[in-house]
């Protein structure tokens, strides 16, 4: 350069800003002399950016070797006519590469697009879990792919020697490998379900292939227990009975209808069910599968696993593990087991993923989870006292523990403790109710209208949802039967009655049967009903009581008396209370008043025996009643009163339990 001018710093500064943003004449410009494709290689070494100059010297030196002749003369000007043909081409090819950074930039929304596209299909399709991962792999797996391409072809376009593995790599064929490993994704999850829905290969379901039948029965036997966890197999196993429940293609056989079969077994309630019993129950009631498996620890943790065995030969049908590693992870883990388990039974996935997780259902507490396993067992086999204190200790480690509190309030009623506890429990459990399995759900909803509100066209709805969720929920068909019952709808109370025994032999579905046809007059078919019962159950204390009902319907009296036997079956105050009502009744109906008022005053004993304070006070009620109705005689009736209430204080019951109806009524006589 020439100065032509004092250096100072403006002209520096102009000089700098002219070096950095203009770009200067080519040599061929200057010198028309100059071969083109030495001009511009020169221009590229003088490029403003660095990814647009050569890497180094030796590719310079390789492009002028170009225009040399074999004695290391320059080339004539017939040979520059063919080079500058080379270059443009060269330098067209590396100008539509893409640079890293604009790749980069146009593959994430794609990624992202196609990876919620993806994640669509799971939960639309009900496509497998597995999708999404391996669709994340390949979106991973595309961008250096495609980068290293991009890199392949700028070298090559700039006459650098690639070689290495990945020579062959070319930026187009990145883009079609990225076409063919989605398009080979959805192929094989296509495959998959397509297979999984004929029952073809291992993705096949077992009720596609025909080795489980659709709402085929599964009983849960429990599984053992290899740790020193005490009560770890029994909450696990209740765990696994909860979730499968879940399920729309599968019934899971009741624990109460468990200890039913137990008691036609002559088996104890309290008899654990392992396998061999779990089997012989199934063989009795028909399922076609058994459950169970073991718990066995792992470090601090646990290993769980599982067998699906075929009811009449005990094959295995298809077995799972998972692994827990803490009691914290045990809850989840067992999810996760359930969750593989309806997957390979045939049922959708995308009707599996619609469940809440099992820990939201259920509690998040291991030890809140044992004690409810511990008091759902003591119910069921009537042990209302101890189910009860077990269920408040679970609510007690976890507050928002919904499946207990609806327990509760049942049991409370079927213990008769008090009107007040069964309404709090029962609010509690519709206030939680989101919390609960689908068919709990409906049953807390139904229980609650039927308890708190009075609502019984709200509470018979709910059961006939659960019902169109689950046509063989015996509980629905038994609570619905109630309700029906008091309507006089008595035809359709039996209807859903033979369908619950259909489904398990419970003494509550034959004394509500029995009940429903003695209210439809078919006193024959009632008969044939109370003599089944006692085949299914014999020695049950509610028998004999059904014999006297129904001799009394018939208008046979004299008979009804030989029926008044209960007290010699049981030790029970619930049932000493019944069996002393039934004799109240048939003293009353005979006009001998004052053997009448001295059965009440015991039944009222065993009222308060069993806690049910407003119970006894309803007894005194009941008996001045019948004092007015039966004799006239109004002192007695008052006499009466005022004994109950010095023996059950009216303000001694919460006020949510006490008799105001029957004093009501008592006040209109």
């Amino acid at each position: 350069l020439t100065v032509k001018q004092p250096f100072d710093g403006g002209y520096a500064a102009a000089l700098v800003y002219a070096i950095i943003t203009e770009n200067p004449p080519s040599p061929h410009e200057l010198d028309p002399a100059t071969p083109q494709a030495v001009s511009d290689i020169t221009m590229r070494c003088l490029a403003k950016e660095p990814t647009d100059r050569f890497a180094d010297a030796a590719h310079i030196a390789s492009r002028l070797d170009e225009f040399k002749s074999p004695s290391g003369a320059h080339q004539t000007h017939v040979a520059q006519a063919a080079t500058p043909q080379k270059a443009p081409e060269a330098s067209s090819t590396a100008d539509i590469i893409p640079s890293s950074k604009a790749i980069t930039i146009r593959f994430l929304p794609v990624a992202a697009g196609t990876l919620a596209g993806l994640y669509g299909l799971m939960w639309v399709m009900g496509w497998p879990d597995w999708v999404l991962p391996l669709g994340l792999m390949l979106m991973m797996l595309g961008l250096p792919a495609l980068l290293i391409a991009a890199n392949q072809d700028r070298r090559k376009a700039e006459g650098r020697d690639i070689g290495g593995p990945f020579s062959w790599l070319t930026y187009q064929r990145a883009i079609l490998g990225g076409y063919i490993s989605m398009g080979g994704l959805i192929l094989a999850t296509l495959l998959f379900m397509g297979m999984r829905a004929a029952g073809i290969g291992p993705a096949g379901s077992l009720q596609a292939s025909g080795a489980l039948e659709t709402d085929a029965k599964i009983v849960v036997a429990e599984f053992e227990n290899r740790t020193d966890e005490p009560g770890l197999s029994s909450s696990i196993s209740e765990l696994l009975r909860i979730a499968l429940s879940q399920s729309n293609v599968v019934q899971v056989m009741d624990g109460s209808d468990v200890v039913a079969v137990l008691g036609r077994m002559n088996r104890s309630s309290d008899d654990v069910i392992d396998l061999n019993t779990a089997m012989e129950i199934a063989a009795r009631e028909g399922a076609e599968a058994v459950l169970h498996g073991e718990i066995s620890p792992i470090g601090a943790g646990f290993f769980i696993s599982a067998k699906l065995l075929a009811a009449h030969d005990g094959s295995e049908m298809v077995a799972l593990s998972q692994t827990a590693r803490s009691d914290n992870d045990v809850i989840d883990a067992v999810d996760d087991l359930t969750q593989d388990l309806r997957e390979r039974i045939g049922e959708s996935i995308k009707t599996i993923r619609s469940n809440s997780d099992l820990d939201r259902v259920t509690t998040s507490s291991l030890d809140a989870l044992r004690l409810y396993t511990q008091g759902v067992k003591a119910e069921e086999a009537g042990e209302y006292r101890r189910s009860i204190e077990l269920l408040e200790q679970a609510i007690e480690r976890d507050p928002e523990f919904a499946m207990a509190y609806r327990k509760l309030a049942v049991t409370y009623n079927n213990a008769g403790f008090g009107y007040d506890r069964d309404v709090v429990a029962a609010t509690r459990a519709y206030e939680l109710r989101e919390r609960l399995p689908e068919r709990e759900r409906f049953l807390a909803i139904a229980y609650y209208h039927a308890a708190v509100t009075n609502d019984a066209t709200r509470s018979a709805a709910a059961y006939e949802s659960l019902l169109e969720v689950d046509p063989t929920h015996t509980s629905a068909l038994n609570n619905l039967s109630l309700t029906r019952q008091r309507e006089q709808r008595y035809d359709e109370a039996v209807s859903l009655l033979e369908r619950a025994l259909e489904q398990g032999t419970r003494s509550v579905y034959y004394q509500n049967y029995y009940a429903a046809l003695a209210g439809a007059k078919r006193f024959d078919d009632a008969s044939n009903v109370i003599d089944e019962f006692e085949s299914e159950h014999p020695g049950h204390p509610q028998i004999p009581g059904m014999r006297f009902n129904l001799s009394l319907l018939q208008g046979r009296i004299r008979e009804a008396g030989q029926y008044l036997t209960t007290s010699e079956r049981v030790s029970s105050p619930r049932w000493l209370s019944y069996d002393h009502l039934t004799k109240r009744r048939y003293a009353s109906m005979q006009g001998k008043m004052r053997t009448a008022v001295s059965e009440g005053r015991e039944q009222a004993r065993y009222n308060l025996a069993s806690g049910d304070a407003s119970g006894a006070l309803g007894t005194y009620i009941g008996m001045a009643v019948e004092e007015i109705l039966l004799k006239e005689d109004r002192e007695s009736a008052r006499a009466l009163i005022e004994e109950g209430l010095d023996l059950i204080p009216l303000d001694s019951i919460p006020a949510v339990s006490r008799p105001y109806r029957g004093l009501i009524s008592l006040s209109m006589h």
